[in-house]
């Protein structure tokens, strides 16, 4: 074989080389926010007596505990949510639903989407605008993004044994910081029972 021909399928091989690392960094890359901790000193740490989880919000949380009744099965869904607002309006929600009975891990992905189709019914005009199922701290879970007209509601719902955790911030567009999001969302800390 000629060097001219050795070049030329050593420069095609190259690109296709390089061709597979950029379509791989392309698809693994997310978007990196660098988060200044400093600008969230006078946030509060929120560790309910459940605890379920740790994380820190704006401000200390108004704090409010439902019984849902469960028809088909002994027992019911204990409900505690946690909302703190901050100085641009955003509201910050975490919600714990812990159920009578353990998911099955096999069907984590079918609840998971099953709650975030709840979410977006909720409200007339809902939205969802995008999400994505993956893994937070070892529990499935799937991060979502839905608008309603000027609003938008932003977040992770994850599944624990027993328990379904939502959190999510609720903003006008333009209101938000990617820092406060992304400060919020990685202090949470999921404590299954």
């Amino acid at each position: 074989m000629s060097q001219t021909k050795l070049y030329l399928f050593g420069a095609i091989g190259g690109l296709v080389i390089a061709g597979i690392v950029i379509l791989f960094l392309a698809l693994t890359n997310k978007e990196t926010i660098v988060v200044d901790e400093g600008m969230f000193g006078s946030w509060h740490v929120v560790e309910p007596t459940d605890g379920l989880f740790t994380a820190v919000m704006p401000r200390g949380p108004e704090e409010t505990s439902t019984q849902i009744p469960v028809s088909d099965m002994d027992g019911s869904i204990l409900q505690r949510s946690y909302v703190s607002s901050d100085e641009n309006g955003s509201d910050y929600f975490i919600s714990t639903l812990v159920y009578p009975v353990p998911f099955r891990a096999s069907e984590a992905k079918t609840i998971l989407g099953g709650a975030l189709e709840g979410m977006v019914q909720a409200v007339d005009g809902n939205v969802l605008e995008k999400s994505r199922f993956e893994t937070y701290n070892d529990l499935p879970s799937v991060d979502f993004a839905i608008t309603n007209g000027e609003f938008n509601y932003q977040g992770k719902i994850m599944l624990g044994d027993r328990v379904l955790y939502q959190l999510f911030v609720a903003y006008e567009s333009g209101k938000i910081s990617d820092q406060a999001y992304v400060y919020f969302l990685s202090s949470f800390e999921p404590k299954t029972p």
